[in-house]
């Protein structure tokens, strides 16, 4: 049997309430519309959905590079 482990900080995934406070405490109304409007992926895990933190983080460099410009 394979050892199991933990995933790595980068790849955990994160569920509505943690991805909200992970993007410095928005509304769920505005990761519901980050998501409707595809500029965060989701990972759906039966009927929740989660987001990976590297993914939300991506998000935020890649709107502060827009912001910076």
């Amino acid at each position: 049997m394979k050892p199991t482990t933990a995933p790595s900080a980068a790849t955990a995934l994160l569920d509505y309430p943690a991805a909200q406070a992970h993007l410095g405490g928005v509304s769920r109304s505005l990761v519901k519309g980050l998501v409707a409007n595809k500029e965060i992926p989701t990972v759906k895990l039966g009927r929740r959905t989660m987001f990976r933190r590297d993914e939300l983080d991506a998000f935020v460099e890649r709107k502060a590079k827009v912001t910076t410009v």
